[in-house]
C-alpha cells in the first residue's frame, strides 16, 4: 500500500470535537459530525479495492485519470499468489499487458482502447474527503475482518493515521464489533471479537 498523506479541516477545535463525538453518540446523533471532514490520499489503491472504496456514497471522491497515472510495473501482489507458487506468473501477466498498451500506442491506437487492458491489481493514487459521520459507517465496514483484504488494510492504516490527528475523535472508531460491542456478521461472525477489541483499543 501506498504512502498516505492526510490533510484536515474542521470547524471546530480538536478537544471539541472528541467532547461532540461522545455527546453525539450518547443521543444517537449523527449532524454535528457532519461538520468535520477529513482528507486522504491513497497513494497505491488498486482498481479492485477501488471499487470498494467507490461504494461509499457519502463522499467526495476524486478518481484518478486513468490513462495518465496508470502504470504496469504498479501493482498489489496477493499473499495468496505467493502461497500458491504463482508470483512469476501473475507478474508476467502485467508485463504482457504493458507491453501490449506500448504496441498499441505505437501504432496509433486510441487512447480511449488501452483501458481495456488495465489490469484489477494494477495500482493508483486516490484522493477522498469524507466528513466524520461518514468516516464512523467506513470504518465500521472496511476494518472488520470479513472485508475485502486490501480495502480492510488501507482502512486499518487510514484510521491510524487519523487518530495521530484527532485521537479523541477517532479513538472510538473501529470494526463494528468494537464500536457496538456486537457482531452483525451472524453465523458468518469471525468470531475474534475480544482479539479486535484489544486490537483497536491499543
Amino acid at each position: 500500500m501506498g504512502k498516505r498523506q492526510l490533510q484536515v479541516t474542521c470547524c471546530f477545535g480538536k478537544e471539541d470535537a472528541g467532547e461532540l463525538l461522545f455527546r453525539s453518540f450518547l443521543l444517537f446523533l449523527r449532524r454535528e459530525l457532519e461538520q468535520a471532514s477529513y482528507t486522504l490520499l491513497f497513494g497505491g489503491l488498486s482498481l479492485a479495492a477501488l471499487t470498494h472504496l467507490t461504494r461509499h456514497r457519502m463522499q467526495s471522491l476524486c478518481p484518478p485519470q486513468l490513462l495518465q497515472n496508470i502504470r504496469y510495473d504498479h501493482y498489489v501482489l496477493p499473499q495468496s499468489v505467493r502461497d500458491k507458487g504463482m508470483e512469476a506468473r501473475y507478474r508476467s501477466a502485467f508485463e504482457l499487458a504493458g507491453q501490449a498498451a506500448a504496441q498499441l500506442r505505437d501504432r496509433g491506437a486510441d487512447e480511449s482502447a488501452l483501458c481495456y487492458l488495465m489490469l484489477s491489481g494494477q495500482t493508483v493514487p486516490v484522493l477522498t474527503t469524507m466528513n466524520a459521520g461518514e468516516l464512523y459507517v467506513f470504518f465500521r465496514l472496511r476494518c472488520c475482518t470479513r472485508a475485502q483484504w486490501e480495502i480492510r488494510d488501507a482502512a486499518c492504516q487510514a484510521l491510524a493515521a487519523l487518530r495521530e490527528v484527532s485521537p479523541e475523535l477517532f479513538r472510538l472508531y473501529g470494526p463494528t464489533c468494537f464500536c457496538t460491542g456486537k457482531c452483525p456478521e451472524g453465523k458468518m461472525t469471525c468470531g475474534r471479537q475480544a482479539e479486535m477489541k484489544r486490537k483497536f483499543s491499543e
